[in-house]
């Protein structure tokens, strides 16, 4: 038995054939809203856990968020009779980060250690899990909470957890993000900078922490090149491309500061990405 599974057992008085086979059919034709009623009408143990499988991978591939909300808490949550597969459970994931069910997330890690967390060959799933558990949380916190307080999370949760080689991407983290735009460039400079309370274990942290600041329009051109060169300054060994390219991206229209950028990136020796190099050549053809 699994651990802590709950085999299911529907009820020997089952639904009749008609039945059955209209609730298949209606969940085919990916009519949830009425679909969902009906089956809120019906005893829970007389519904087939193949049914409620089918409902619930069709209901997150269409992201019909009553219908996963429902099945999650009442077969999975509540009666413990479905145990669902890792892919799965990051679709569930991004319904409910997009259709802000803010503990969900929690609940969808807890599922994958209890079944899975001893597997091999998971870890992408733990992973995208991961990120999806603290980006809800960057998301339903909102102002009332600070970035400080979102970045902690993201370093306890994710690169505390995660392979030491895992890649992670400013573009993956948009909700964020989004809360660094709250934050006061002096707080970001400590965070970059200062903030040695919990160690820092993956290789493509800092560099993430460096892309949110450079992402924030609100910041001018001046804190953004000085805050990268002097970041490059003290972490030479890590990857600068996406960094590179936000700035060239935010420079594209100041072809002063873009050459000076140019200038500091060979004098470093700093590899160019393709992509900065095209922002770069088409500013100044624009601006020639």
């Amino acid at each position: 038995m699994k651990k802590g599974l709950v085999l299911y057992a529907p009820s020997k008085e089952l639904l009749s054939a008609d039945v059955r086979r209209g609730l298949f059919a209606r969940c085919l034709n990916l009519e949830f809203d009425s679909l969902l009623t009906d089956i809120r009408k019906l005893p829970l143990d007389r519904l087939e856990e193949s049914f409620l499988q089918l409902f619930l991978v069709k209901s997150v591939q269409h992201a019909h968020i009553p219908s996963v909300d429902f099945l999650w808490y009442r077969f999975v949550m509540g009666r413990k009779v479905l145990m669902v597969k890792p892919q799965l459970l990051c679709g569930i994931g991004a319904v409910a980060l997009h259709g802000s069910k803010p503990f969900i997330p929690r609940q969808l890690c807890m599922h994958f250690e209890k079944f899975y967390g001893d597997k091999d060959g998971l870890d992408q799933y733990r992973q995208e899990l991961l990120r999806i558990k603290v980006e809800s949380f960057a998301k339903s916190a909102g102002s009332s909470i600070s970035f400080r307080e979102k970045w902690k999370v993201f370093l306890e949760e994710i690169d505390k957890n995660v392979d030491e080689t895992c890649v992670l991407r400013v573009r993956d983290f948009p909700y964020l993000a989004e809360s660094a735009a709250n934050a006061d460039r002096d707080l970001l400079a400590q965070l970059l900078f200062e903030e040695n309370k919990i160690a820092i274990k993956n290789r493509w942290t800092l560099p993430l922490l460096l892309n949110l600041v450079l992402l924030q329009p609100r910041l001018d051109a001046d804190f953004k090149t000085r805050i990268f060169s002097t970041f490059y300054e003290t972490h030479k060994s890590l990857d600068y491309a996406d960094s590179i390219c936000i700035l060239f991206q935010s420079l594209q229209n100041d072809i002063y500061r873009s050459t000076k950028l140019m200038q500091f990136l060979n004098e470093q020796r700093i590899p160019l990405p393709p992509l900065a190099a095209k922002i770069f050549m088409h500013g100044t053809t624009k601006n020639s």
